[in-house]
């Protein structure tokens, strides 16, 4: 179920949706997805979003440059923006060690 939306979070969504949309339109960016569709774990997109969407908990796991740090959150939040909720939605990413979170953070 989605949260319940104030009008100026609905406005807010609507802006982000728009401005997410206005950059998927552009060369970078579809190079970019590109790039990003050839990471083992993009052909479990959907799997990941409906897992994500009805449950409490989702443990992922797979091998060391599959994507899952940098491409998980990347597809929350698209999903997010191309679903109205992106003002609603908060992603928060974990990682083990410090040298890993700040790799992560650098890169994302």
């Amino acid at each position: 179920a989605s949260p319940v939306s104030t009008p100026q979070q609905k406005a807010h969504s609507a802006q982000l949706k728009h401005e997410f949309n206005a950059r998927t339109s552009k060369q970078r960016y579809q190079s970019m997805l590109q790039q990003r569709r050839n990471l083992p774990i993009f052909a479990y997109r959907e799997q990941i979003l409906d897992m994500v969407s009805n449950s409490a908990v989702t443990v992922l796991h797979a091998e060391t440059g599959a994507g899952k740090t940098t491409q998980c959150p990347q597809f929350l939040l698209e999903e997010a923006l191309r679903s109205d909720s992106g003002s609603q939605t908060s992603i928060i990413c974990t990682q083990p060690r410090r040298v890993a979170a700040t790799s992560v953070a650098e890169r994302v």
